[in-house]
């Protein structure tokens, strides 16, 4: 969709830059982040910026608040919108896309066009789900399949509490806390054994490069995710 602006007239360029919080806010400083900012913003100029889960960048009681600037990230872009280049398009849920939308940020009266999609259902999110674990490089085990995660998400969670949540981002944050824990212990266990690293050590003998192994998210750790993350 959003290559298509290009073709409609809408921007000067083809250019299309997907940013997240990360690209935008630097932990050590308001400043920091402002200058981050700018440079995304340069860097889109004639095209379209696509800020992905735009929730993000609003306070949460998760980050100190010392580190927690956002709200300078938002602001700038909020300055930038009179230009009108770039075109920016923002993602979210209904509830905190209307929070930035009607803040004292200065968005106000900017944004043309608003598309209210339907509520994802289970299915849907088990979907987007897999999809995000691929991106960041998690392969489900044999065991844990796409109509196997929709059931646990259903039975394990309010329709109503799925309403105003990023489900499926909050199901992976939750799955990687997991695994860093798994992945942890087993790397614990590893040290009071002989490795074959410690096998070839001194001997002369290089160790033949093997490809890393996949990590693989199980059953158990979906389950863990919702009951300890979610």
């Amino acid at each position: 969709l959003l290559p298509l602006l290009h073709k409609m007239g809408a921007v000067s360029k083809s250019t299309v830059l997907e940013v997240t919080r990360e690209d935008l806010v630097d932990r050590k400083s308001e400043a920091r982040t402002v200058f981050k900012t700018r440079r995304i913003l340069e860097k889109a100029a004639g095209g379209v910026l696509y800020l992905n889960d735009a929730y993000t960048l609003l306070p949460s009681t998760a980050r100190p608040r010392a580190r927690d600037h956002g709200g300078a990230a938002l602001r700038e872009m909020a300055r930038n919108l009179g230009t009108g280049s770039p075109l920016v398009v923002m993602s979210g849920t209904s509830p905190i896309l209307q929070r930035i939308l009607t803040s004292e940020i200065g968005f106000k009266g900017h944004f043309l066009t608003r598309l209210e999609l339907p509520d994802p259902t289970p299915a849907q999110i088990a979907r987007m789900t897999f999809a995000k674990l691929s991106q960041k490089g998690l392969v489900p085990a044999d065991s844990l399949t796409m109509d196997h995660l929709s059931e646990l998400i259903e039975t394990n969670t309010d329709e109503e509490w799925r309403l105003d949540r990023p489900v499926a981002d909050l199901l992976v944050q939750g799955v990687r806390a997991e695994l860093r824990k798994r992945l942890q212990t087993n790397d614990d266990m590893s040290r009071t054994s002989i490795t074959p690293l410690k096998m070839f050590s001194g001997s002369g003998n290089r160790m033949p490069a093997m490809k890393p192994e996949e990590v693989y998210v199980t059953v158990e750790d979906v389950q863990n995710a919702i009951v300890n993350g979610m």
